[in-house]
C-alpha cells in the first residue's frame, strides 16, 4: 500500500464511492472508517484515536511472536511473516458490512472475504476430531473462531489431542491477524499445525514426510478464498502414498538385513558382556506402563546394554508403523521389548528373526486372540506379571509363559536424603485411581445391592464362578432377569468395577471413621462426595511419588489380581511401611509371600476387625513399624529392582539361544 490512511470518527457511513465501514476494536462507541489522503489531513480528534490503535496493535504482535517463538513444531513460521507485521499499515483489516463483521482487503479496491457461520464449522470440527481424525482448516478465519476450536477439542484418551492444521497462503492476511488478534494461545498449542505463507504446500509436505507420528488430515475445509483445494488433496494424497511406499521399501531392507544374520550373530548379541541394543516400545497415553518400560530401559542401561525408549513426544501423535520401521533400521535392535502386546498385533512390523519380549501386567482381551497366539514362534518369550495370569495365558494356548513379577527402579525410589515437603505427611495414605461406581439403569437396584452384599460378606477377588453366583442371587433378591446379551456385561462390571470399588474404598473409609488423617493420590476421588474431602491430585511417578512413600506413616495397598504390586516394592524401597489387604494368592508360588516375608518384611490385613488393629498398633510403635520397613527395603533391594528383573530377560534369551 502507498500513502497513509486518515482516520475519522463519524456518526454515519460515509456515501463517498470506495469507502467501507471498518471496526478497529471499539465499534459500540466509535465508528472508524477510512479513505485515501495525505498526513497534513489527518484531523486532531483521529489522532490520539488512531495512536492507541497502534500501540494496542503494537502490544498484542508482541504477545503473538512470544507465543509464536516457542513453537519448534512445526519449525517457526516464516520471519517475514513478524517482520512485515511489525509496519502498520492498514491494507487488511476487519469490516462492518451489511451488518456483518468480516474481512476485507483494502489493497486493491473494496474486496469482500466470504465468512462462513461460526457454529457450523465448530460442530463440523467437532465431529471430525471426536473420532482423533486430523483436519485441515484453510485459510484461517478470525481469532475467534481459532479460540473456540481450541476450546472445543474432544476429550480423547487421557491427554491425546487431534492435530488440526492450518494453511493461510496469505502473508497479509497473517500479518493483520497477528496484529488485531491475540493468537498466543492458538499459536503457542502444539497440536495447531501453522503453515503459513505461498509455500504452505511445500512445507504441509514436508512436514508430512519429516514427522511420521503426525497423522496427514483426513478431510479438509476451505473457509475463505486464497487456498488451492485441489492443491490440498494432492498433498494429502502424494503424502499418503509417500508413507506408504516408504514403510514398504524399509519393511523389504529390515528383512533382507535381519535375516541375514547369522545364528552365532543372535549369540553374540547377548553374550555376556555384550552390548546388546534393547528397542523399547510403549506410549505416553498410559498411566503405569510408560514410566515401568523407562524403569526397564535405565535396568538394561545398567547392565551394559544399549537401551532405548520409542514413545510419542507429543499428545498430537501417534506412534506409526513407518516410525517404528525407520528406529529398526537406525538403531538395527537386538531384542524388541514391549509390555502387553503380542509381535503379531503388528501384522508384521516386527522381524521373526529379532527376539521379541511381551511381559503381560494386564489382563486384555488382546491377549487373548486365538489367532494371534497361534502365530507365537520361537523367538517370542512370553513373561506374566502374577500365577493366576500365567495358568490362564497357558490354558489359552501360549506354548510358555516364563514368570516373572514386577519390581521398582533402585535408582529412583529410595529414601530421601532431606525432610519430605509439607503436605505430604498423614496417618494413612493411599495413592490410586478411583473409577466412579457406574449404576446400570437396565438393572435398577443391581449395582447397590451388589456394592452392599461385597461389603459385608467380602469380594470374590474376580473368580467367575463367584461372580455367576452372585448374579443369581441378585436376581432372585431384586426380581430381575438379566437378558443373555447382557449378561457377560453385568458380570464384568460387577467383577471389575463394583469389585474394585469396594476394595479401594473400604479401608480409606475404615481409617477415616477412626479418626486418623487420611489422604488419598490420583484421579476420580474428588469426584466422590465421600472421598473428596481427603483428595489431594495426582502425583507424578518418580522423586514426588518417593517423597510421598516415605512421608505418610501408613501406606495401603489393595488389588484383586496379587499383592506382587510396583506399589509395595516402590513404597518399601523408597523407606515407607507398606499394609496390603491380604490375597487368596499370597501364600503360593509367585504369591506375596514368595517374595517378601509377610509380618517381617511387608504386612497385611484379613478384614475390617483385623485391619483397625494392625492401624493402631503400627501407629503406635513406630519402632516395630520401621523394622519391617527397613527389613522390607533390604529384601527389594536383593530381589525384586528392575535391574533382577531385566537380568532374567537376558539369560532368558540367551539360553533359548544356545551357547
Amino acid at each position: 500500500m502507498s500513502g497513509p490512511w486518515e482516520v475519522l470518527l463519524g456518526d454515519s457511513p460515509p456515501e463517498a464511492r470506495g469507502q467501507a465501514w471498518l471496526d478497529l476494536g471499539n465499534p459500540e462507541q466509535a465508528l472508524v472508517w477510512a479513505r485515501r489522503g495525505s498526513a497534513a489531513a489527518l484531523a486532531a480528534r483521529a489522532e490520539a484515536t488512531w495512536k492507541g490503535e497502534c500501540a494496542r496493535q503494537r502490544a498484542i504482535l508482541e504477545a503473538n511472536f512470544r507465543a509464536a517463538s516457542t513453537r519448534r513444531f512445526p519449525p517457526a513460521l516464516p520471519p517475514l511473516a513478524w517482520n512485515e507485521a511489525r509496519d502498520l499499515s492498514l491494507d487488511v483489516t476487519w469490516a462492518v458490512w451489511e451488518g456483518k463483521t468480516e474481512l476485507v482487503d483494502l489493497r486493491g479496491g473494496l474486496r469482500r472475504i466470504p465468512a462462513e457461520p461460526e457454529e457450523r464449522i465448530v460442530q463440523e470440527l467437532e465431529a471430525a476430531t471426536a473420532q482423533g481424525h486430523p483436519y485441515l482448516l484453510g485459510p484461517s478465519g478470525g481469532a475467534r473462531l481459532l479460540e473456540r476450536l481450541l476450546a472445543a477439542q474432544p476429550r480423547l484418551f487421557m491427554t491425546k489431542t487431534s492435530p488440526l492444521y492450518v494453511a493461510e497462503p496469505s502473508l497479509g492476511m497473517f500479518r493483520m491477524r497477528a496484529r488485531l488478534f491475540d493468537l498466543s494461545g492458538p499459536l503457542a498449542a502444539d497440536h495447531l499445525l501453522w503453515f503459513v505463507g505461498e509455500d504452505w504446500a511445500q512445507r504441509l509436505a514436508s512436514f508430512l514426510r519429516a514427522q511420521p507420528g503426525i497423522h496427514p488430515p483426513v478431510e479438509a475445509r476451505v473457509l475463505a478464498g486464497g487456498l488451492d483445494g485441489e492443491a490440498v488433496r494432492r498433498v494429502l494424497q502424494e503424502a499418503f502414498l509417500w508413507r506408504q511406499a516408504e514403510s514398504g521399501r524399509l519393511a523389504e531392507e529390515a528383512a533382507r538385513i535381519f535375516q541375514g544374520r547369522t545364528e552365532g550373530d543372535w549369540r553374540a548379541a547377548f553374550a555376556e558382556g555384550a552390548r546388546t541394543r534393547v528397542l523399547l516400545v510403549t506410549s505416553r497415553f498410559t498411566t503405569v506402563l510408560q514410566h515401568v518400560t523407562k524403569d526397564l530401559q535405565r535396568a538394561f542401561q545398567d547392565l551394559g546394554c544399549e537401551a532405548i525408549t520409542l514413545l510419542e513426544q507429543r499428545d498430537c501423535q501417534l506412534l506409526s508403523s513407518l516410525e517404528i520401521r525407520q528406529k529398526l533400521l537406525s538403531f538395527r535392535p537386538d531384542l524388541v521389548f514391549f509390555l502387553d502386546h503380542l509381535r503379531a498385533q503388528g501384522e508384521g512390523l516386527i522381524p521373526p528373526e529379532i527376539p521379541y519380549v511381551c511381559w503381560v501386567q494386564d489382563r486384555l482381551p488382546c491377549l487373548f486372540e486365538k489367532d494371534w497366539i497361534a502365530q507365537l514362534g520361537p523367538r517370542d518369550f512370553t513373561f506374566s506379571m502374577w500365577p493366576a495370569m500365567t495358568r490362564d495365558l497357558l490354558a489359552a494356548g501360549y506354548p510358555e509363559v516364563l514368570p516373572l513379577p514386577v519390581a521398582a527402579d533402585a535408582s529412583t525410589y529410595r529414601p530421601p536424603e532431606g525432610p519430605p515437603p509439607p503436605g505430604l505427611r498423614c496417618d494413612v495414605a493411599f495413592v490410586s485411581n478411583l473409577q466412579a461406581l457406574r449404576p446400570m439403569t437396565s438393572y435398577p437396584g443391581l449395582v447397590e445391592e451388589a456394592e452392599r452384599i461385597l461389603r459385608a460378606e467380602g469380594i470374590g477377588y474376580r473368580d467367575p464362578e463367584f461372580y455367576e453366583s452372585l448374579l443369581a442371587r441378585l436376581e432372585k433378591t431384586l426380581g430381575l432377569t438379566v437378558g443373555a446379551g447382557d449378561r457377560e456385561a453385568v458380570l464384568f462390571h460387577l467383577s471389575f468395577d463394583v469389585e474394585r470399588w469396594v476394595q479401594r474404598t473400604g479401608p480409606v473409609r475404615w481409617a477415616r471413621q477412626m479418626g486418623l488423617d487420611v489422604r488419598v493420590w490420583g484421579k476420580g476421588w474428588e469426584a466422590s462426595e465421600e472421598f473428596a474431602p481427603l483428595a489431594r491430585g495426582s502425583v507424578a511417578p518418580g522423586e514426588p511419588l518417593r517423597d510421598l512413600y516415605a512421608a505418610a506413616r501408613i501406606h495401603l495397598h489393595m488389588n484383586s489380581d496379587t499383592n506382587v504390586h510396583g506399589r509395595v516394592f516402590e513404597c518399601l524401597l523408597s523407606g515407607g511401611f507398606i499394609l496390603a489387604w491380604a490375597h487368596p494368592t499370597d501364600r503360593e508360588p509367585g504369591g506375596l509371600g514368595e517374595a517378601l516375608e509377610i509380618g517381617r518384611e511387608v504386612e497385611t490385613f484379613s478384614g475390617r476387625e483385623d485391619f483397625e488393629r494392625k492401624v493402631r498398633q503400627y501407629l503406635a510403635d513406630e519402632a516395630a513399624r520401621r523394622a519391617v520397613s527397613e527389613a522390607g527395603r533390604a529384601r527389594v533391594a536383593r530381589e525384586h529392582t528392575t535391574v533382577h528383573r531385566a537380568a532374567e530377560i537376558l539369560r532368558r534369551v540367551r539360553q533359548r539361544l544356545g551357547p
